[in-house]
């Protein structure tokens, strides 16, 4: 069963969009929690701040989406150029041609569109974090702020209140550090603190006739990723894969409390229904038919 990512058709298209943890949060429906029948703890969802707690998971996760499909539209203006150079379209250049545009605007805006996806993605991490307390009915001093202090908290300072969970933090959160980790630097932390840029470029796999934009992450003291999309590819599905474990992982632990709710639904993670269409972001999820 798929809980994050692409899911394919028979056909081999996208038929949904599945991200679980989003749905099994929206799926506490604050309108449904009777006070005369459900536990003292649970009414924590039927708060301004659980509810604001989901719409930013929401909006940051649409924000990442959005960053990707943009990536997308700027590598293939890059290739549509590269490739009628390489075919010798291209006698000389001539200012008023749209690929030629399109080429020129998409080598300006990868870079922003590049750390938006870094940062949103970081986002994700902390607006997942600030839901976690609302699992537990004794939140204790579970920091909600930050994924980095929260991991360190179920780690090292309480490794005892939730040993399952921080066995999944423990194992899965490889991801973490290539996004954002301190020694060495993840990625989104290189473009925030430690003065990174892009090198783009262009390559032409020997297994396929098609050149692919390349992009590099440098700074002062040389290269930190030869391939940033690729691993925005990697860490994604990293992402993913930790909350394939948070999904079931919470959601036993929250279904005796949820009796509104069937949790234990398969559809339960489907988000978007694709339709068999590829939209420009897919090509940042992990997918499985």
């Amino acid at each position: 069963m798929m809980l994050h990512g692409i899911e394919l058709n028979g056909d081999g298209h996208a038929a949904w969009f599945h991200f679980g943890l989003l749905r099994m949060v929206q799926s506490l429906s604050p309108f449904r929690v009777q006070s005369d029948n459900v536990l003292p703890w649970a009414k924590r969802w039927n708060t301004r701040s659980f509810l604001h707690s989901v719409k930013k998971l929401q909006d940051t996760i649409w924000k990442f989406d959005r960053a990707a499909g943009h990536v997308d539209t700027c590598r293939r203006a890059v290739q549509a150029w590269v490739e009628r150079e390489a075919l010798g379209e291209i006698s000389r250049v001539n200012i008023t041609d749209p690929d030629f545009g399109g080429y020129l605007a998409a080598l300006e805006d990868l870079p922003l569109f590049l750390d938006s996806m870094l940062l949103y993605l970081r986002i994700e991490s902390d607006a997942f974090a600030a839901l976690v307390p609302y699992f537990y009915e004794n939140i204790g001093s579970i920091p909600s702020r930050s994924f980095r202090e929260q991991r360190q908290w179920f780690l090292s300072k309480r490794s005892r209140f939730d040993r399952e969970y921080a066995a999944i933090l423990s194992d899965c959160s490889k991801w973490f550090d290539d996004l954002a980790g301190k020694n060495p630097s993840g990625l989104r932390d290189v473009i925030v603190h430690r003065a990174g840029t892009y090198q783009l470029g262009w390559t032409l796999p020997s297994e396929k006739d098609a050149f692919e934009l390349r992009a590099s992450l440098v700074n002062a003291q040389g290269f930190v990723e030869d391939d940033v999309l690729g691993a925005l590819v990697g860490i994604t599905k990293g992402w993913f894969e930790f909350l394939d474990q948070c999904f079931v992982h919470f959601r036993v632990r929250l279904q005796p409390v949820v009796s509104w709710a069937d949790l234990a639904r398969d559809e339960l993670s489907r988000y978007v229904d694709c339709g068999g269409t590829e939209l420009p972001s897919f090509w940042v999820y992990p997918r499985a038919a």
